[in-house]
């Protein structure tokens, strides 16, 4: 070894260095405590990141996950398969008088023309008739959830001047927060005043939509 190194190896250890300022410690200290402190947000974004993994790879949650509408209190997604639903229409909930199905609700209930009777089921109002149905809802209390294969058509739409959507084709399925499941028709939905408006039955998307221009609140 050259005799210039021996001699600058043998000053370094003779010098007296200051000591090492606190603010390392300070400032190690805290890249630890902010990594321990990222550590449970990483893990949540990396449990969630690996649930959509796991949803999107099973076709039918893929195809739900992907297609999606929402309006008022109906939910509707499109699957490969619907599941087995019965076809029968089933009397929806329970029949009460005109008068109790207005004191049930938080809103200004919309009474249609010729109707035969008045059922109630877990917040819902559903005027029926012998072809046809309307059902009447709040739409941030409760939610009706629809499934759609690809033979059943949507087409978002205007009822008069109010967001809507129309149902048509194949029969989808229908999920009542009460429990009734079934298979559905054609369906008009449209949301007004935060109520949701949900008619179904043998009509057309003309016969619908003149129907819902004559449900109007009162005092209108």
């Amino acid at each position: 070894m050259p005799e210039l190194e021996l001699a600058l190896r043998q000053l370094g250890r003779e010098l007296d260095w200051p000591a090492e300022p606190e603010i390392v410690y300070r400032v190690a200290a805290r890249v630890r405590e902010r990594r321990r402190s990222r550590r449970p947000l990483v893990l949540a974004f990396a449990a969630v990141g690996a649930a959509l993994a796991v949803a999107l790879a099973v076709p039918p949650a893929r195809s739900a996950i992907l297609d999606f509408f929402g309006i008022g209190g109906v939910e509707i997604r499109r699957v490969e398969t619907l599941p087995p639903l019965p076809a029968e229409r089933a009397a929806p909930g329970v029949p009460i008088p005109l008068a109790e199905a207005r004191n049930l609700v938080e809103f200004d209930l919309v009474v249609p023309e010729g109707y035969e009777r008045v059922y109630w089921t877990a917040g819902i109002v559903t005027f029926v008739w012998p072809d046809r149905l309307l059902m009447q809802f709040r739409g941030d209390d409760l939610l009706v959830k629809k499934v759609r294969d690809q033979g059943t058509q949507l087409r978002e739409l205007d009822v008069h001047g109010h967001p809507g959507v129309w149902l048509e084709g194949a029969p989808h399925g229908l999920f009542l927060p009460g429990g009734e499941k079934r298979l559905a028709g054609n369906v008009l939905i449209w949301l007004r005043d935060g109520v949701t408006f949900r008619l179904e039955g043998d009509l057309t998307r003309e016969q619908a939509l003149e129907l819902a221009g004559t449900l109007t609140p009162r005092g209108t």
